[in-house]
This record gives C-alpha cells, structure tokens and sequence, in this order.
C-alpha cells in the first residue's frame, strides 16, 4: 500500500485495484529503466528549505494588490477575513543566495510554511544552505530523491475503459442519477448552476481534455481562468500527464444536454497539478506540491478547492503517515489544507479508496479539521467497501459527507462521449459542484456556513459513524432551508409588499409575495410572455425574453422590471 488517492496508490493504479476505468501502460519500459538507473546518481534530490522571518519582505499587508488578485482580496473582505504576515510571498532576498549556489535551483516558494523547495545537484550544497542565518538549518526536508522519470510519463490505455454512448431524453443525460441523488436537480432547475463562483481543480493531469466535447464551453467561453503545473514546474505536463484529472473535472463541468451534465457547468475553473501520477513515484514531495497549488488557487481567488488527491505512505518509509498522524492537524498537506479555509475556500476532498485495504482508513488531507471530506456509496446509498473509514485519531466524523463512487459518468472523448468511472475521486466532485450551486443562490454565505449545510442536510445528520460519516446530503432540503429562513425575513421586514429582484435582471427574476397569488407577465406590447402561481417565493426564468422592459402583474397590482443583454 502506497499513497491514498483516488487515482490512488500509484502502484495500485498499475494493478488496476482502485477500480478506475483504463490501465497504465509501459510503452517503453525497458528503455525507461535503463535512463532512471544510468542517470540517478546525476539527478537533483529535491529539499524544502524552510526561512526564519519575513522581516525584511519589499511586500506589505497595506498593499495586498502586489499579490493577491482583486477576486481574493474581496473574497476575505466581504468574509471578514485580515490579511496577515502569512499571505506575503516569501522574501526573493532569502531565496536568491540559496539558488545562486552551484547545482541549486528553485522549484517555487510556499509562502503559507515561508521557504520554498529546491532541487540540489550535489548533497555537499546542504551544508551551504544551512549556514545561512535566515535559514532554519536543522528542519530542511528531504522531499524526493532524483526526478528521474519527469517528461517520460506512463500513459492511460483508453482501451480499457468502460464507455456507453448515452442518448438520454432527460437534461442530465448521463448523469442524471448522480445528481438527484444529492437532490441537486432542483437547484439546476432553478438555473443554479454554479455561475460566478471559480472552483480550483488540484489533480494529476487533463490529458485530452480539449478533445472532451461536453466541456469545450469551458474553452469558448474563457471559464478556465489560470493553470498551473507544480510536479512539473519547468517542463508542464498540465495536458499530458493523465486523464484523472479530466474524469473529474467533467463530473463538475459538463455541459452536454441530453448526454451528460456536470454538477457546475456554468462555473469558472482553476486547472492546477500537483500529483506526479508514475506508479514509482511516492514522495513527500507531493504534498509541498499541493500547498504551493493551494496558494496559488488562493491568490487568484478560488471560492472552492476539488482534490481528489490524498498520501499515506512513500518510498522513503521514514516519512510514512501512520493513523495516529490522521488526527486533523499533523501532516503537512492537512495543515495546508486548514490554511486553505482559513483564506474563506471551501475545501473538499475525496476520502480515498483504502477501506478494503490493511490501511482501511481515509488519507491526509481529508482528515483536515475545516476539509469536507466525501465518501463513496452505490446507485443506491449503500457504502463501497473501498471508500475510507474515519481513522480513530480523528476526533471529528470523518468523512464528513457522501456520494455515487460507483459508476459516476464523466466525459470522455471518442469513440464515445461518456465513460463511468468508480473511486472516491468522483464522489468529490459532485459536492464540490453542488457546493457551488448551492453558493451560487445564496454568496451571501461565507464557506463554513455552506459547509455546515451540507452537512447537516445529509441524511445520517443525527446519527453519523466513521464508515458514511454523516451520510448523503440533500442540497435540495438545504435550499430549502436558506429559502423559508430568507421568505420569512423578507415577508415580515416588508409588511405586505411583494419584492422582485434582481432589477434590472438577467437570466431569472425572484419574486416573494405575503401569499398564494396568480400571476401574469406581459411585455410593452401587451403580450403574455408567462403566467402562473407565486406561492410566497418564485423563480422565474426570463432568459428567452429580449432585452426591454416587462410588466408582472398580480391580483390589482403590477411591478415593472428590465431584462437587460445577459
């Protein structure tokens, strides 16, 4: 057993455990194992070098615009959340003598853990690093041995997966069971579906993505809103390293009616890789990888990080988690992610699929205090044997919530649109877009209270365990919820009169009255453009009028309002 992920232990992965449709292929194994041998001894060992201070930083907490964009400024703004001494970049001062040494590169810095990671050349420049005053000799870590096999990756055997074409007369096509399941149809059908909010997907790759045909929106329309490779920095392997990563964000991001559906299609993402995906490759370093990504999700302004990432155990086995480490707060990709919702992102992470295993338990960092941590159940909510369990050092329900981990559709390119794909790292994905919906009909939320819907709608709320956590949340039950608290608030703040916002409006207009009334909307002209009934609260889709002014009316009373160009 090796690291827990939902692309899974790399090695499990080759074997095909982890039940992820498609098998890695060697192509050119013997020629790969003769490069990684004959060149070991010559490559960079990599390093986090962790600094004593920002003292002498050029940036200021007085002039966050020099690092943070405009988005993530507002984002902790209207949260409430300060600016401190740990969203500085660390200081290029300390971080130029360390580079110019002889075989010394930087790799990035991590401003949350202040230092950065390095690749060293030759082992004798660690005595160098150390004498550095700002340097915190005695805690540098040793991350990963040589890099040997980066730019030579394994790729998927599409052959193996198992597709269908889909032609259903339904929208969600496909998907359709995955998301009534979590009672997401109704917010989709009330056009929530997760516009303004920008969700940032740390995974292995999104290898042929572009090809994918239920996401190409996301290119057309400028909703891929900044990319990153962390595992390989200098050389990007962003779309040709795996195509995890592309299974899950096309749980979230489809956008092909009638076929496939995601959770989110009409969000904005962040495409960030931070797993290095070679079945041989099982380091600490991944994890610095995923604080660097987390930052960098942060700085542009994520309201919603997706992992379906997660470690356990590497090739350097002194650096082996153990349960007891599971406790919420001890490794170092949990107490990233921590910091991670404490910028106001939701994060949420797959549980992992270790359950059947002799580790049995989730993996770091869904064990994080503030993570929303997703286990994966059947058609039917049964729990899947393979999805983690709460590990006993936890004081906290872990996981916290579940979803479909079997049989999920995501997209895919030709010969078919569609796969179904099985692992905890699909399961996150649904949340994570429900999430936005959910956020998207109310911002006025901060991330926790979200979190806490979603918890609290699931259907083991009040009897939860460390195998279901606290079951399958209703994000139907959970709008509800916000909508009767809101209708009764507005009803009695406004003592009989009937609201209508947005005006001007684009694509719905809500309308809240006292009580049960009929309704008739006309345009300038007279014309019937919609009529019905308005019990307290109504949604209406005004999407297909043109751009002019309309007329609601009901009983002897009438409201204008402007549909302006969406």
């Amino acid at each position: 057993m090796k690291k827990n992920n939902s692309i899974a232990s790399k090695k499990a992965i080759f074997r095909t455990l982890f039940r992820v449709p498609g098998k890695y292929v060697l192509t050119t194994l013997v020629a790969l194992l003769f490069i990684s041998s004959f060149f070991a001894q010559n490559l960079p060992h990599t390093y986090f070098v962790p600094f004593t201070d920002k003292d002498n930083t050029p940036f200021t907490i007085d002039d966050p615009d020099a690092y943070l964009s405009t988005r993530a400024i507002t984002r902790r703004e209207s949260r409430g959340i300060p600016i401190t001494e740990e969203d500085l970049p660390v200081d290029p001062n300390y971080i130029f003598p360390v580079r110019s040494l002889p075989g010394v590169s930087l790799h990035y810095p991590v401003k949350w853990l202040n230092g950065a990671v390095f690749s060293v050349q030759d082992t004798s420049a660690l005595n160098e690093i150390r004498s550095f005053e700002f340097v915190k000799g005695n805690e540098i870590v040793h991350t990963s041995p040589a890099l040997q096999l980066s730019g030579k990756k394994i790729q998927e055997d599409d052959v193996q997966a198992k597709r269908s074409k889909f032609s259903h007369t339904e929208n969600f096509g496909a998907a359709r069971d995955q998301i009534e399941q979590i009672g997401l149809d109704s917010l989709h059908g009330l056009h929530f579906t997760g516009r303004g909010l920008l969700i940032a997907v740390i995974d292995a790759g999104y290898s042929k993505v572009n090809d994918v045909e239920s996401v190409q929106h996301l290119f057309e329309e400028n909703k891929i809103r900044g990319e990153r490779d962390f595992a390989s920095p200098r050389n990007s392997q962003l779309y040709s390293a795996s195509t995890h990563g592309t299974a899950v964000l096309t749980v979230m991001a489809a956008n092909m009616p009638g076929e496939l559906m995601g959770t989110a299609p009409d969000a904005d993402y962040l495409l960030i890789r931070t797993e290095d995906g070679h079945p041989e490759f099982e380091y600490l370093l991944e994890e610095y990888n995923w604080v660097a990504g987390a930052e960098f999700a942060d700085s542009a302004g994520a309201d919603i990080i997706n992992t379906s990432l997660g470690y356990t155990e590497f090739e350097d086995e002194s650096q082996n988690h153990t349960p007891e480490d599971l406790d919420g707060n001890t490794t170092v990709i949990t107490r990233a992610s921590n910091t991670a919702f404490s910028k106001g992102m939701l994060i949420v992470n797959s549980a992992g699929n270790l359950g059947n295993s002799s580790w049995k338990y989730i993996s770091a960092p869904a064990d994080g205090e503030h993570v929303l941590a997703v286990g994966g159940v059947t058609s039917t909510g049964t729990r899947l044997g393979f999805s983690g369990k709460g590990p006993e050092a936890n004081p906290q329900i872990k996981p916290d919530v579940m979803a479909r981990g079997r049989s999920v559709a995501s997209g895919y390119v030709e010969p078919a649109d569609v796969r179904m794909v099985s692992g905890t790292s699909f399961s996150a994905p649904l949340i994570s877009g429900a999430a936005a919906c959910l956020w998207q009909a109310y911002r006025e939320l901060s991330h926790e209270e979200i979190k806490s819907l979603i918890i609290e709608s699931a259907h083991m709320f009040d009897n939860p365990d460390n195998k279901m956590g606290h079951g399958i949340p209703n994000f139907r039950a959970a709008y509800n919820r916000l909508e009767e608290a809101e209708v009764d608030s507005i009803i009695t703040r406004r003592t009989g009169k009937t609201l209508l916002y947005p005006n001007p409006a684009g694509e719905q207009i809500t309308v809240i009255t006292q009580g049960r009334v009929e309704y008739t909307i006309h345009d300038i002209k007279g014309n019937i453009m919609d009529e019905g009934i308005i019990d307290r609260k109504k949604i209406i889709s005004i999407d297909s009028y043109l751009p002019g002014i309309y007329i609601l009316k009901y009983n002897n009373e009438q409201i204008k309002f402007v549909k302006e160009k969406y």
